[in-house]
């Protein structure tokens, strides 16, 4: 897998993606708030998901209510092939993936997004001169 720079929820990041078709992932991405590394696997299982129901052209079908779950459209219990995914949360496991599969030049890129703070956690965040909040 390489290490490239990117964004998740308009916030600095970076993902792992496969370079070669012996990879058993199809990608993995950083989240910096969570401090949560998710691997999709190549591997498929089938899960039961609700969908929203379609009429003969191809539209939606509204609910005649807005349903208990908040949703103004009808849906259906449907078989859906999904990706496995896993989740780590621990830094050092999260290393040790990314030296496993892109080497260690990859760890110390990926170490300023692992290592940092929560932006959460951040009580009081300065403010520097001439720049603007949120």
């Amino acid at each position: 897998m390489m290490l490239i720079r990117s964004t998740w929820n308009q916030g600095k990041t970076f993902r792992l993606i496969p370079i070669n078709l012996d990879c058993p992932y199809n990608e993995a991405i950083y989240d910096p708030e969570q401090k949560i590394l998710a691997v999709i696997s190549k591997e498929c299982k089938e899960t039961f998901q609700m969908v929203p129901k379609f009429d003969d052209k191809g539209d939606v079908l509204q609910a005649k209510r807005v349903r208990d779950n908040g949703k103004n459209y009808a849906e259906e219990r449907r078989a859906l092939d999904t990706w496995y995914e896993y989740y780590l949360e621990n830094a050092d496991d999260i290393k040790a993936f990314i030296e496993w599969f892109a080497g260690n030049d990859s760890v110390v890129m990926a170490e300023e997004f692992i290592d940092a703070p929560k932006l959460s956690s951040i009580a009081q965040p300065t403010i520097f001169e001439g720049s603007t909040s949120l």
